[in-house]
Formats: C-alpha cells, sequence, structure tokens
C-alpha cells in the first residue's frame, strides 16, 4: 500500500514542479518583493512536509531518535537552500 502511495507523491511532485515557478512569479509580482515570495515558498513547503512526516510516522510506527544527529544538522540543511 505504501509503494502506492508513494509512486502518486512522485507523480505528484512531478506535476507540480511544472506549476510552482509560475505560482512563485505571481507571488513575487504581487507582493512586490521575490525574496517575500520565496520565504512564503519555503514556509508553506516546510508545512506541508511536516504534516507528510508526522503522517507516516503515525502509519508507519516508527519513532525518530531526534538525539542522533548533532543539532547542526537539523539546520545546515535549510540554511544552505535559503542561498539557491
Amino acid at each position: 500500500m505504501m509503494g502506492v502511495v508513494w509512486s502518486l507523491l512522485g507523480i505528484l511532485s512531478g506535476a507540480f514542479i511544472a506549476i510552482q515557478a509560475p505560482i512563485n512569479s505571481q507571488l513575487a509580482r504581487g507582493l512586490g518583493l521575490p525574496v517575500a515570495a520565496a520565504a512564503f515558498s519555503f514556509l508553506s513547503g516546510a508545512i506541508v512536509l511536516g504534516i507528510i512526516s508526522v503522517t507516516v510516522v503515525k502509519l508507519q510506527g516508527i519513532s525518530l531518535d531526534w538525539k542522533a544527529p548533532a543539532p547542526w544538522l537539523f539546520v545546515a540543511g535549510g540554511m544552505l537552500g535559503g542561498f539557491y
């Protein structure tokens, strides 16, 4: 069952990539500041990924080990992503 869910998520993700740029462009024009549009895009993406993560953890009965990764790893990827 999860294989089907992941396949559908992959297909939807590919379709969403095609429409993300025009949506972000319209948001940037509407706000008048492209950086603000990017910030809202990252924020909404983080919320969606958080919901997906919590759902998968609950469905699969996984227990996350928050102590295993080094603390800086929790923010390093996001900080680097903000530069490109």
